[in-house]
């Protein structure tokens, strides 16, 4: 039990100083690029094969207790959702990409990919890219713009990232802004 409050402690540190940092001038929104291995497969990701989606990242640990909740209801209200409405309100097709930051206990890992019903897991092992979108707390969720504006010339944007997880309606709303025309 101790150590669940203090990796529950450790979460809400960074869930503060993720806050502190998010306001600080130098968060650039522009998406830094990654490539990821699959969690237990052959196939990479690059930010670059997804132009033209919304994209999701949904950082995770297997020891993380509010990463659960987070994931599984990102997998059911958000990646199943949208995808079976086609993409969002504007035709834009949305990629979950779960994102497990843990190498050790794989067994545990497994289970939590089990429990939570994710279907896109990739392996971060390093923080690299958890490091590079300014993570610092778990869970830690980023939607990045990969459609590349009207002109299709826009790098990709961070247009949204947290520490923690402010639920479904919230991330449906950053979803739905994504290709509304500015009036």
């Amino acid at each position: 039990m101790n150590l669940i409050l203090f990796l529950c402690a450790i979460c809400l540190l960074g869930l503060a100083a993720l806050s502190l940092q998010a306001g600080a001038a130098g968060l650039d929104n522009t998406a830094p690029a990654f490539d990821l291995p699959q969690h237990g497969g052959s196939r990479r990701v690059q930010l670059a094969d997804l132009k033209g989606r919304i994209v999701i990242l949904d950082f995770f640990a297997h020891w993380c207790v509010p990463c659960v909740r987070a994931s599984t209801e990102m997998e059911a209200g958000v990646r199943q959702y949208y995808e079976q409405r086609q993409g969002n309100t504007h035709g834009i097709q949305l990629e979950l990409l779960a994102i497990n930051l843990e190498a050790s206990r794989p067994e545990k890992t497994e289970a939590f990919i089990q429990r939570t019903g994710l279907k896109q897991v990739w392996d971060d092992l390093q923080g690299e890219v958890f490091q590079k979108y300014g993570g610092s707390g778990m869970p830690f969720l980023v939607v990045i713009d990969v459609t590349g504006g009207k002109s299709g010339d826009v790098p990709a944007r961070v247009v949204y990232r947290k520490a923690g997880f402010e639920g479904v309606a919230k991330l449906r709303q950053v979803i739905e802004s994504i290709g509304e025309t500015p009036a």
